[in-house]
């Protein structure tokens, strides 16, 4: 059993627009905090500083800067594209030399679950239009770079169906994982 005090770790959480990445590490941040009294950095790949790096020329500046924090833990929300997921060994290998044992974890759903998800957050302002959101999905569950990303960093990956647990229930089913360093 992983000792949350004395070992560092890395969540990382991927998958398409709508498969519950934001929800999931919200609940894991709160969870880890209350239970454990591990504060928990978040950081999303996706996204980055077009004045200091380039979409095919990634220094993760930003990853950087939460692990000079030196953090117990961070979560990680792994977006669709930038290179990010096609390239993964060079923040990869950031979160290993600074001692985080890493956990990867992808998160799907069908179909119609990711498009009424996608379209109640359009709603309300936030996130892409369905149309997009779709061709995303479809983009992602095809695309060889995402399927092929954790066989590339020699990691395990954990894939979830979102649409058939409650977010509690998908936060413990990880935090059983990583406790237990299965």
């Amino acid at each position: 059993m992983i000792n949350l005090s004395s070992t560092k770790i890395a969540i990382v959480l991927r998958g398409p627009p709508g498969s519950g990445k934001s929800t999931v590490i919200s609940e894991l941040r709160e969870f880890l905090l209350k239970q454990f009294s591990v504060n928990c950095e978040v950081e999303v790949l996706d996204k980055f500083d077009l004045n200091i790096e380039k979409p095919n020329n990634r220094t993760y500046v930003n990853l950087r800067n939460t692990i000079s924090k030196n953090p117990q833990c961070i979560l990680i929300e792994l977006g669709w594209g930038d290179g990010a997921t096609s390239n993964p060994k060079d923040w990869i290998e950031l979160l290993e030399k600074a001692g985080f044992k890493i956990f990867l974890f992808k998160l799907t759903a069908p179909k119609d679950v990711i498009i009424d998800r996608v379209s109640r957050r359009y709603n309300k302002g936030i996130g892409p239009p369905p149309e997009m959101a779709l061709k995303i999905y479809d983009w992602y569950e095809n695309n060889l770079d995402f399927v092929t990303f954790p066989k590339k960093v020699g990691l395990n990956e954990v894939v979830i169906d979102t649409s058939m647990f409650k977010v509690k229930e998908i936060v413990t089913y990880i935090l059983n994982i990583v406790l237990h360093n299965r």
